[in-house]
């Protein structure tokens, strides 16, 4: 049989190994939530470099950009295609194309 000390000793370290493991799954958590966000920011981002350089080539050339591939060569967008899939369509050389950018 344990006595009122033994007793003591253990809870305490019962307690302070719960304590341990929550501040654990709080830093996990706090982290999978910043990263996310990042990635979102990021997104955002790419979308709007795309839709900007696009803006400035109509301003500029009268048009368009007919491609993604064209942005890229002609106005300096990178995109990170191991992080983003971007779709790019374009109606007509006077229509603003529609962008969307996605995470893998």
């Amino acid at each position: 049989m344990l006595t009122n000390k033994q007793k003591t000793g253990w809870l305490g370290m019962a307690a302070t190994w719960v304590i341990f493991i929550a501040v654990l799954i709080a830093l996990i958590i706090a982290t999978t939530n910043l990263s996310g966000g990042a990635d979102r920011e990021g997104q955002a981002a790419t979308q709007q470099a795309i839709e900007r350089a696009a803006v400035l080539c109509y301003a500029t050339e009268g048009f368009y950009p007919p491609s993604l591939s064209y942005i890229e060569d002609h106005y300096g967008v990178q995109i990170d295609r191991a992080k983003y899939v971007v779709r790019y369509e374009v109606f007509a050389s006077n229509v603003m194309p529609v962008v969307r950018v996605a995470g893998w």
